[in-house]
């Protein structure tokens, strides 16, 4: 159950909650609640995933597929081969669903410094304030 209990109403409910678990002699486990990334933020990871796979594929740095041959960067690649180990290893989460926008901003940072040292090349998050200075540059 979700509780807000910064509210009179919520604190109430979450104190009722507890009570009813104490009176049946059960344990219950209390821990913080972190918001997760909105829809529209998923959107711009999905996003940043893409560019990053552009800038890599435009500098002419390739990988090495399974096959031994060398392949193109996708978004896909970059989600799932640098963005998704550093989650895991950061923050013992094996989907980026279930991270919070702070933890996002970590991992961020740790591939950006990644690309940023292959390509010489810094992409920022995706932002409505960075497509619009993109938008004003190409004009």
């Amino acid at each position: 159950m979700f509780y807000e209990p910064f509210t009179e109403a919520g604190y109430k409910a979450c104190i009722k909650r507890i009570d009813f678990f104490k009176s049946i002699g059960k344990a219950c486990i209390i821990d913080p609640y972190n918001k997760t990334r909105s829809s529209q933020q998923n959107r711009a990871l999905h996003l940043w995933f893409t560019q990053v796979a552009d800038l890599l594929n435009n500098k002419g740095i390739t990988f090495e597929s399974i096959a031994g041959l060398e392949a193109p960067f996708t978004g896909e690649y970059i989600k799932v081969n640098w963005f998704k180990p550093i989650v895991l290893a950061m923050f013992e989460k094996n989907t980026t669903t279930k991270l919070n926008t702070t933890e996002i901003n970590q991992v961020f940072d740790v591939v950006s410094k990644h690309i940023s040292e292959m390509t010489g090349e810094f992409i920022e998050f995706p932002s409505f304030e960075t497509l619009m200075k993109k938008n004003e540059k190409a004009r």
